[in-house]
C-alpha cells in the first residue's frame, strides 16, 4: 500500500550507475503512496561513494529528483531532515 525508501536512492543512482529518473520511476511504481529520501551530492556518504571514482552524475540533483517524482505523482510534502540537506518527499500517485 505504501513505500518508505530512506537512504536508498543514492545507492542505486550513484552506487550502481542507474539513471536517477529511472530509480525514482521504479520506486514510485512500487506503491501508490510513500516517502522517499533524497540525499544531496554534498552529503558525506555520497562524497565517500564518489571518492574513489569519477563523478559522472551530472543529472543527480534535487531538481531532477523532484521532476522525476512529479512525472508520476504529486508531492504532498517535503522536509529537510539533516544538516547535510537530506530531504524526505511524501508522494501520492492516486
Amino acid at each position: 500500500d505504501a513505500i518508505v525508501a530512506l537512504a536508498f536512492e543514492h545507492h542505486l543512482a550513484i552506487g550502481r550507475n542507474l539513471p536517477l529518473d529511472q530509480v525514482v520511476e521504479w520506486l514510485i511504481g512500487l506503491a501508490p503512496t510513500g516517502v522517499v529520501e533524497f540525499v544531496q551530492k554534498t552529503d558525506s556518504t555520497v562524497q565517500q561513494m564518489l571518492a574513489l571514482r569519477e563523478d559522472i552524475f551530472a543529472d543527480y540533483s534535487e531538481p531532477a529528483f523532484v521532476a522525476a517524482i512529479e512525472r508520476r505523482a504529486r508531492i504532498l510534502r517535503s522536509e529537510t531532515i539533516s544538516g547535510e540537506g537530506r530531504r524526505l518527499f511524501w508522494y501520492d500517485r492516486r
